[in-house]
């Protein structure tokens, strides 16, 4: 049986210290986003970011390659705006968060495999994986750690399981909220 409550203080602290890293290492940047890109069947998490003005030009490159997908560039930018995969800043783990992440991938992807097919979906390792990230992220929050980032006024933070509608993220987001 996993500590989920131990999972769920040490993906707190290092991820707090990855942003603390990442502030430093584009403190130039202008942050409207903070992902953390969720694989739950294979344990597998990674910190992702992007800025406005990246996803204008990544919204322009795809608008001009795939004109019959967009009908224009705002509609690129707004399929764009949640796309983690197509940000600038994907994979953003340190070499020190990987290294304590990784006695935790393979536990939880055991977990997740190895548990029956006809446990409830909000009882399943993959959805109390998701949860705690969403508590860790509101955590980190209300504790003042995204205020190192330079960030826009409408800055969010986000977690999404592989290829999630971003819907039920929002949704297991908020209800997972700490008040």
């Amino acid at each position: 049986m996993l500590d989920w409550k131990k999972i769920e203080d040490d993906l707190y602290e290092i991820t707090k210290e990855n942003i603390i890293s990442i502030s430093k290492e584009y403190s130039t940047e202008i942050f409207y986003a903070f992902a953390l890109s969720i694989n739950a069947d294979y344990g597998e998490i990674m910190i992702s970011l992007n800025t406005k003005e990246s996803l204008k030009e990544t919204a322009l490159d795809y608008f001009k390659r795939n004109p019959d997908w967009y009908s224009s560039e705002v509609k690129a930018e707004k399929d764009l705006y949640w796309s983690i995969g197509d940000w600038k800043y994907t994979d953003e783990n340190s070499e020190d968060f990987q290294d304590i992440w990784d006695k935790y991938q393979e536990l939880i992807s055991d977990a997740c495999i190895e548990q029956d097919d006809d446990v409830e979906v909000d009882q399943s390792s993959e959805e109390k994986f998701l949860s705690l990230a969403c508590r860790v992220l509101h955590k980190l929050n209300k504790d003042g750690v995204f205020r190192v980032l330079n960030k826009t006024e409408d800055f969010k933070y986000f977690v999404c399981d592989h290829d999630e509608d971003d819907e039920y993220a929002w949704d297991r987001l908020k209800k997972n909220s700490l008040v």
